[in-house]
């Protein structure tokens, strides 16, 4: 590994152990063990912060509500803070299009899309400074 440990690394490893504990993480990511993983693409990474630039039209979701979104024309839209990531979770298809379906196996993949979506969140809030 090239990087230090992380908080999504320690959700991984948690979650891996726990898989029962998934279904609880993903409905309670603010507060659960392993929520990291499963919060909404929003700036904030807030669940209460849900608007997209202000566009009440928009909702941010987490990676399965983008996919699912992106993929499916039924429901209500959620997407990213942008609309790259939008697309970039979209069509990824390590993340299940439904959370009943999320496994150990699919972990590393949210994983690896909240490190991203952090390090772009820290980006914008530099140059809103």
């Amino acid at each position: 590994m090239d990087r230090p440990r992380d908080e999504f690394d320690e959700a991984v490893d948690y979650l891996t152990k726990n898989p029962w504990a998934i279904r609880d993480a993903f409905h309670f990511p603010e507060t659960r063990k392993g929520g990291v993983l499963f919060r909404p693409i929003s700036r904030s990474g807030s669940i209460n912060q849900s608007l997209v630039n202000h566009d009440l039209t928009k909702s941010c979701g987490c990676p399965v509500q983008i996919r699912c979104s992106f993929n499916t024309s039924y429901g209500t839209t959620l997407v990213a803070f942008t609309d790259e990531l939008t697309a970039m979770i979209g069509k990824d298809d390590r993340i299940p299009l439904d959370s009943y379906d999320i496994q150990p196996k699919h972990l590393e993949a949210f994983a690896d899309i909240q490190r991203r979506v952090k390090y772009l969140r820290s980006i914008d809030f530099k140059e809103r400074v």
